[in-house]
């Protein structure tokens, strides 16, 4: 069984006993669900069968000197977002916290 109370204080957010529940039993699908995924037989997926996945590699430049100053373009975009509140681009609130 899933202590929820111990991830709730570990994530900092609190939670009703309403959620608390609903939590539990989504927990409990999920580690079901995984439980499952191990039992699957994979001896005999090869590399191949997996496409380039295996190899894939992160694609990076060096910096130069034709870098541009972290605030360069600052001041072009802030003129071109609808609402700007200290310096910061304002965003219509999603989650309902004012």
């Amino acid at each position: 069984m899933i202590d929820i109370d111990s991830l709730a204080q570990l994530a900092r957010i609190k939670i009703d006993s309403g959620e608390k529940a609903e939590l539990q039993n989504e927990f409990e699908a999920i580690l079901n669900y995984v439980s499952q995924l191990e039992k699957v037989d994979t001896s005999e997926i090869t590399n191949d069968d997996l496409g380039n996945i295996v190899d894939l590699k992160n694609i990076t430049r060096e910096d130069d000197e034709n870098s541009h100053e972290s605030d360069e373009f600052t001041e072009i975009l802030l003129k071109e977002v609808p609402s700007v509140e200290n310096r910061y681009i304002k965003v219509k609130d999603i989650l309902g916290r004012g």
